[in-house]
């Protein structure tokens, strides 16, 4: 796989992406919101969560960038994700926070609650060993939907998932940005905190 390839699927199945993507397959599978949740306020509560998990920490990296405090915006350094990891999980738990305010679904909190764990733990991880927060993404997204499964015909969704992982982990071991041990531990990661959570 060319280089040039890899850069494109890793920034087309970027994080900020596929995140948001789990939360909306989230809402779409749980057989009660299904039901009960208006699409309006579906669209609201991805919209918060991309702004707060994916707009915000990806303008702080730019400012770092422009600062000089990082090299890439990629962040291909472990010291170099200490501070957006900080910043998202501080952003998370007042997301928790403010949803538990406003009386928000149990499933979405508990959602907001796993985001939060994942990025505290790869913010661990990371002063040992880099971890793939692509990987931890699409393991999410797979945890999400296996999770649902007793509930909807997921297996379209899961083919797909598995193929783009698949797709995403060449790119990620291409572009020379991890290790397959990395892209596993981050997979792992993500897969088993969402079945555990749900």
């Amino acid at each position: 796989m060319d280089k040039k390839i890899a850069l494109i699927i890793s920034s087309l199945f970027h994080p900020v992406f596929i995140n948001t993507l789990s939360l909306g397959l989230l809402l779409n599978l749980h057989p009660v919101m299904q039901v009960v949740m208006p699409a309006n306020l579906k669209w609201f509560y991805i919209s918060f969560y991309f702004v707060v998990s994916a707009f915000i920490p990806s303008l702080v990296i730019y400012i770092l960038k422009w600062r000089g405090s990082v090299s890439s915006i990629q962040l291909k350094h472990s010291s170099e994700r200490r501070i957006p990891f900080i910043i998202t999980s501080i952003l998370l738990l007042f997301t928790y926070y403010l949803f538990q305010k406003i009386n928000t679904s149990s499933s979405i909190q508990v959602f907001i609650l796993l985001c939060t764990s994942l990025v505290v733990s790869m913010m661990i991880i990371n002063e040992y060993t880099k971890i793939s927060i692509h990987m931890t993404s699409m393991g999410l997204l797979c945890g999400i939907i296996v999770s649902f499964s007793q509930y909807s015909d997921i297996r379209l969704f899961l083919l797909v998932a598995v193929v783009v992982s698949g797709m995403v982990a060449s790119a990620r071991l291409f572009a020379d940005s991890h290790t397959i041990k990395q892209l596993g531990y981050g997979f792992t990661l993500g897969f088993c905190y969402t079945i555990l959570f749900y």
